[in-house]
């Protein structure tokens, strides 16, 4: 494929941001992830959309910024379970600014293609120490924050303007996005804030529960988590043996768990939980992380044994079925265009 450049692509989508290198460059992963078929070019219609989309923020998220943007207001208790409707009846949902029977909703079913432009993000570690970040475990499963004394951690997303800080990353058991048709045990979620902005990102990365041994990277996150579920066991009375804290003192990068050959599709979006407002840009990994099966069995226990410690009684939203906190993917009306972004490397 011949290469596209910078300055011709950003005058197609009329939003000129300058490509810089990453800190940490990722190469191509055409071995890891074949070509289906080459697609006519979307960057005409890509250009479109973006010179008027907008970003937003995942509902974990919300809380902080709703009282800014009511769009974004506490959309309440909602399930996954489909006794209770499930996502099919989110829509009817009494949420301000409801878009979930929108027509650009997420996630979606990703088509693999060709390496649609070369370009190069940037994502930028901070000065957060793994003991640095808040810990929480909630209806929906897992979730850390980044308090503000984690500064530092960003990410630019080639042909868009602005930076973007990480403030929170939480995962969905079931993937929402499906990847040529597969999908996979988990998906994890960056989401960022632009500095000095209202707009949001999102960094998607499957994960598969087969590594032959635990992925320490990912442990560290599982510790963190195992003691806030220790603590919450002792007060609602259960009968545990809390483990000694450790305390990791080193940086942690968030976006070491981005497999090094990853590319990214992009995509503009909404959010998979109510209010579902379309005004999110997606950049999900086209290629898993791997983690040990008793990892993924852990973080599966976290999200479909939720006690609430208000009452000490069990409240996942996760479906009873499969114990799943993924939204269906959406029906593409074909309106929207997904692009594959490769280092720039990948096409000289």
């Amino acid at each position: 494929m011949m290469r596209l450049g910078i300055g011709a692509f950003c005058a197609l989508v009329l939003t000129v941001a300058p490509s810089e290198a990453w800190v940490s460059q990722r190469g191509p992963s055409a071995a890891k992830t074949p070509v289906v078929e080459k697609s006519p070019s979307p960057l005409v219609e890509m250009g479109q959309q973006l010179a008027t989309v907008g970003f937003g923020c995942f509902l974990a998220a919300a809380a902080t910024f709703g009282a800014a943007n009511p769009a974004f207001a506490d959309a309440g208790k909602f399930s996954y379970d489909p006794n209770l409707g499930g996502p099919e009846v989110w829509s009817g949902l009494k949420v301000e600014g409801n878009q979930c029977s929108g027509t650009k909703q997420s996630p979606i079913a990703i088509r693999p293609t060709a390496c649609s432009v070369g370009a190069n993000y940037e994502m930028k570690h901070g000065t957060c120490a793994t003991s640095d970040l808040e810990y929480a475990l909630g209806r929906n499963g897992p979730k850390a924050s980044f308090p503000k004394v984690c500064d530092g951690t960003t990410l630019k997303i080639p042909f868009v303007d602005g930076t973007f800080q990480a403030v929170q990353f939480h995962m969905h058991i079931g993937s929402e996005h499906t990847l040529g048709g597969k999908a996979f045990e988990s998906e994890f979620h960056i989401v960022h804030k632009q500095i000095d902005g209202d707009r949001f990102a999102v960094v998607g990365i499957m994960l598969t529960g087969d590594a032959k041994t635990d992925n320490l990277k990912f442990q560290r996150l599982l510790d963190g988590w195992d003691q806030v579920a220790q603590k919450k066991a002792i007060d609602c009375g259960d009968e545990v043996l809390k483990k000694k804290a450790r305390t990791v003192t080193e940086e942690f990068n968030v976006y070491d768990l981005i497999p090094p050959s990853a590319n990214f599709y992009a995509y503009d979006g909404s959010l998979t939980t109510p209010p579902c407002s379309e005004v999110v840009w997606w950049n999900v990994a086209d290629v898993p992380l791997s983690i040990s099966r008793d990892q993924m069995d852990q973080l599966i226990k976290y999200t479909t044994k939720y006690v609430d410690p208000k009452t000490c009684e069990l409240d996942p939203s996760a479906s009873p079925y499969d114990g799943t906190t993924n939204r269906p993917t959406a029906q593409d009306s074909g309106a929207r265009k997904v692009i594959r972004i490769c280092p720039v490397n990948a096409f000289s």
